[in-house]
């Protein structure tokens, strides 16, 4: 859930996948209710998989986006057609993202597309996921859901400006992730990660965990760390609290 800051008003709200049903209720849910949301500006949908993108029907019910935006790379997933069913049902404008794009949000919120490429699309679901860079105050977060080797080869040698304050991430469902130089063209300050011990695809890699520990980047598991709060302060500093 990104909270935008806004000259002309109230911040605008995005949020970045619904994750599947099971995620929605039990995290999803409690955090929009915690913060009295029970609208959002846009819905952001980063690939066709469904422990991504399982309740967007469901967030578009309920928080009647007025814009989703998803990739421009074909969509495999079996609940894509219900989602743009009830996008249309609720008048959510759709508009498609693609590499290169750059968007202007809000108040000095610089949001640019660094994957996928419509002309290259990637072979598996988590090889299509949108990664995005989000540049405020000074201060820069790189999201790559699921990206894995295939995707952190690619950017590598697009020679993309990959630097940034915070890195945050999923795991690939059949690759390895988490390159050496990856990490290093980051250079990330934290790292925010998702983490399951079961399957183990799902686990954040041994030699991920000695990378930052060596380089003293702290790592935030959302398996132990439940949600994460990020704020970039006013002094633009970058306070994370689990």
């Amino acid at each position: 859930l990104l909270e935008i800051p806004n000259e002309n008003g109230s911040p605008l709200f995005w949020m970045i996948d619904s994750g599947g049903d099971r995620t929605y209720q039990g995290r999803v849910l409690p955090l929009m209710r915690s913060r009295g949301l029970n609208r959002i500006d846009a819905l952001v949908l980063t690939h066709g998989d469904e422990g991504h993108l399982g309740a967007a029907p469901a967030a578009i019910h309920q928080f009647r986006p007025g814009l989703l935006l998803e990739s421009a790379v074909e969509n495999r997933s079996p609940t894509h057609r219900e989602i743009l069913e009830m996008a249309q049902r609720f008048g959510v404008t759709s508009t498609t993202l693609d590499r290169g794009q750059r968007l202007l949000v809000g108040d000095q919120v610089s949001i640019t597309v660094l994957h996928p490429s419509s002309l290259r699309p990637g072979r598996l679901a988590d090889d299509r996921a949108i990664v995005l860079k989000i540049d405020y105050a000074g201060r820069t977060l790189l999201l790559t859901s699921d990206s894995g080797f295939e995707t952190e080869r690619i950017l590598l040698e697009s020679g993309a400006d990959l630097r940034a304050d915070l890195w945050i991430r999923g795991q690939h469902a059949d690759a390895p992730s988490g390159l050496t130089a990856f990490v290093d063209a980051i250079a990330p300050k934290a790292v925010i990660s998702t983490h399951a011990d079961f399957p183990e695809t799902e686990r954040i890699p041994q030699t991920l965990r000695d990378h930052l520990s060596t380089r003293h980047i702290p790592l935030y598991d959302l398996e132990s760390a439940g949600n994460v709060a990020v704020e970039i302060t006013s002094d633009r500093k970058l306070r994370i609290a689990p």
